[in-house]
């Protein structure tokens, strides 16, 4: 910009529209924080259900060993229900990987998708002055 333009150049009229586009998007964000600070609460319910449910199946199938194990009339009975044990609980924690990895992707994405909405608007805004 040479002197001559900046000297006609509206500072103010930039200003105020800047501000005008910067107050109509934080109303944007402060609303898709809320629904995305809901949606990680939600989602952090649903991965303490998980685990408590996971850890209540885990500890029902530890007593079932014990009771197995102290019921045995012999060493084969014993090694036998360890092996079911192991086989059982290896299956079981693979699968609650699983899950969990499930659960905390959902939880990432929901939450990152009310952000991208006025993130998206914000620009696409800024672009048309």
């Amino acid at each position: 910009m040479t002197k001559q333009q900046s000297s006609n150049f509206d500072w103010n009229s930039t200003a105020n529209d800047q501000m005008a586009t910067l107050a109509a998007a934080n109303g944007a964000f402060v609303k898709a924080m809320a629904k995305a600070s809901q949606s990680y609460i939600e989602g952090v319910g649903e991965l303490t259900r998980e685990f408590s449910d996971f850890l209540n199946t885990r500890l029902k199938h530890d007593v079932e060993l014990g009771e197995t194990m102290s019921s045995a009339k012999d060493w084969g009975q014993v090694a036998e229900a360890q092996q079911e044990w192991v086989r059982q609980a290896g299956e079981e924690y693979m699968a609650e990987a699983q899950k969990i990895v499930d659960l905390s992707m959902k939880l990432a994405s929901n939450g990152s998708s009310f952000l991208a909405e006025p993130m998206t608007a914000s620009k696409a805004a800024s672009a048309d002055k």
